[in-house]
This record gives structure tokens, sequence and C-alpha cells, in this order.
């Protein structure tokens, strides 16, 4: 895995976490996002594991942030169980 410096700081990637100044975001065996630690506040900030999914968007008015309700009903394309 290959990350670029946005000029805020090196980032370091594995294959189950992401790393910067300020946070530590890790990955559990199944995917789904199970830290993400702020080092600024010293603190956890999920109580639980997170799963991520991925849903298709393809709204009738405002694409760039809307999603129908239709489509937020449906089945996610990947992740969800």
């Amino acid at each position: 895995m290959s990350v670029r410096a946005s000029g805020r700081g090196a980032a370091n990637a594995a294959p189950t976490s992401l790393e910067n100044g300020r946070y530590r975001v890790t990955l559990d065996r199944n995917g789904d996002v199970a830290s993400i630690f702020d080092k600024l506040v010293n603190r956890e900030l999920l109580s639980a594991p997170i799963r991520l999914a991925i849903s298709s968007d393809h709204p009738a008015y405002w694409p760039a942030w809307n999603m129908d309700f239709e489509q937020e009903q449906a089945p996610r394309r990947h992740g969800a169980h």
C-alpha cells in the first residue's frame, strides 16, 4: 500500500491499520473498523467496531449530496451482513 503525505504530516499504512500524527485507525479480521484512536486527546473514539458498506447512489436530484430513500433501503452491494 502506498500513502502520499498531504503536507500535514506523514501517514503510515499497514494491511490492518492507518496512522498519522493525529489518528490511528485499526481494522479487525472481518475488515470492520475496530478502533479510531485520537492521539491529540488520548481517547478511543469508538465504543464498538463499525462496518462500512458500499451503496448504489443515483439520486434523481442533487447528485453531489442526496441519496434517494429507495436506494438507502436497498441491500448494500458490499460489506453488510
